[in-house]
């Protein structure tokens, strides 16, 4: 307990040295037009995902996947740009200004450094006991409902995907989007596929392979109907569950190619989508494309940024509908004048754009509260052997954190505020096993 300590300390000490570097590196950008942030950013996270490793026992618990996610989609692209490792442009869909892309790395630095220094912070305050997790237990008539729902929505979800397959053998993705003719996935199916997946996945122990192969399959009619992020998403979801059911051991020089070659196939089908190649046909094209085409998200916390005096907060981000306003992101593409506010093929909202609206102090009571979740999900994580209720908290809160690049603050607090109520109600109760 006592070496615990002394490592959270020494992790609290490089992250504020981190910190202050920035301040440094602001120095050196006004003076010499040098930005480092995406490089302090990335050594940064190196360090928390570390860090993890060392509370949870792997470099891919679901706490260390969001920081991951962070550099794919805020921090990849811009750190490509800089080190001159491809001729993309870093804001692709418009015109841009050098000196507000460094102001932009380093609002994005900031914001990684303050929920990584907050996470290191509250583990000095919360115990791994600190919550309960009732246990699942699923008899034989619940586990033949969930077979019959598991396997209806599945097909029903590769119709989908065949049906996107044939529409876009003959046209792109775009073009199907403009003529109205995108065949999207049902949203009722692929949410009773995602939900019985996972209690089929607790109430057989003994099957979850098979199980996770089939749900993969079923899944595969995603990237079909344009869904590479969910996709991606859910795939981690499986190997974390697999992990922790000990089925499989991710290391990390296995995981190195796993990611390469994920990244490389999310590129092809990219290509497929659109109908038209975006690679030079080099062997590493692919791959750094990939992390460029998942990092669309910097261009909607460039315009955030640069359209900042023209949003409001209050207004576009959290309440946009009751204001008549689009969501956040489209209304940045509007004010961008980027392909007229269609939400599809638009660059979609992210919580760090919106914080650049919301201004310091919502960064840092939002810095804090993901911090406060992802704490959570390592307590779960550590917490697998004394229930599958576990499961449960992975299951529900991992998804929402880890889209959070891309995702909108409001989703993110409603559906975390849902949970800490499940655990209050849990504690009241008294509730130990759920049965069903």
């Amino acid at each position: 307990m006592l070496i615990e300590g002394k490592v959270r300390l020494l992790v609290v000490g490089l992250s504020i040295l981190l910190t202050l570097s920035i301040g440094i590196a602001y120095v050196l950008f006004l003076t010499s037009n040098i930005d480092v942030f995406p490089i302090i950013a990335t050594l940064n996270i190196a360090l928390i995902i570390n860090y993890l490793k060392n509370q949870t026992g792997s470099f891919f618990s679901p706490a260390s996947i969001f920081f991951m996610f962070y550099w794919l989609m805020l921090v990849g692209r811009p750190l490509i740009y800089g080190l001159h490792l491809t001729d993309q442009d870093l804001v692709s869909a418009s015109e841009y200004n050098l000196n507000d892309v460094g102001l932009v790395n380093l609002i994005i630095c900031m914001v990684l450094n303050l929920i990584g220094l907050f996470t290191v912070l509250i583990d000095f305050i919360i115990l791994e006991n600190f919550f309960i997790f009732p246990s699942f237990e699923i008899g034989h008539k619940g586990r033949a409902l969930l077979l019959l729902i598991f396997f209806i929505s599945g097909f029903m979800m590769l119709k989908d995907g065949i049906a996107g397959f044939k529409a876009l053998s003959n046209s792109n993705y775009i073009e199907l989007i403009e003529n109205g003719e995108l065949v999207a996935f049902s949203q009722l199916s692929y949410t009773l596929l995602k939900w019985t997946w996972f209690l089929l996945f607790i109430a057989y122990p003994k099957h979850s392979i098979i199980i996770c192969l089939t749900f993969i399959v079923f899944l595969c009619a995603l990237p079909m109907t344009g869904m590479r992020g969910y996709f991606i998403i859910y795939m981690l979801m499986v190997l974390v569950f697999l992990e922790l059911r000990k089925k499989i051991k991710l290391k990390l020089k296995l995981l190195v190619p796993f990611i390469f070659i994920l990244l490389t196939v999310t590129t092809l089908l990219l290509e497929y989508r659109l109908g038209f190649k975006v690679t030079d046909g080099s062997f590493f094209d692919p791959f750094f494309n990939a992390i460029f085409s998942q990092g669309a998200t910097y261009e909607v916390v460039y315009g955030a940024f640069t359209f900042n005096d023209k949003v409001s907060f209050i207004q576009n981000a959290i309440f946009p509908s009751i204001f008549g306003n689009p969501p956040f992101g489209t209304n940045i593409d509007i004010l961008r004048g980027i392909n007229n506010g269609v939400d599809e093929i638009g660059f979609a909202t992210s919580a760090i754009a919106e914080l650049i609206s919301g201004g310091p102090i919502i960064a840092i009571l939002y810095s804090s509260i993901l911090a406060f979740s992802l704490k959570i999900l390592s307590i779960a994580n550590n917490s697998i052997s004394k229930g599958n209720g576990s499961y449960f908290v992975i299951f529900f809160l991992a998804p929402i954190i880890w889209g959070q690049p891309r995702g909108s603050i409001v989703q993110f607090i409603v559906k975390f505020g849902f949970l800490l109520a499940i655990f209050v109600i849990v504690r009241v109760l008294k509730i130990k096993k759920i049965a069903f």
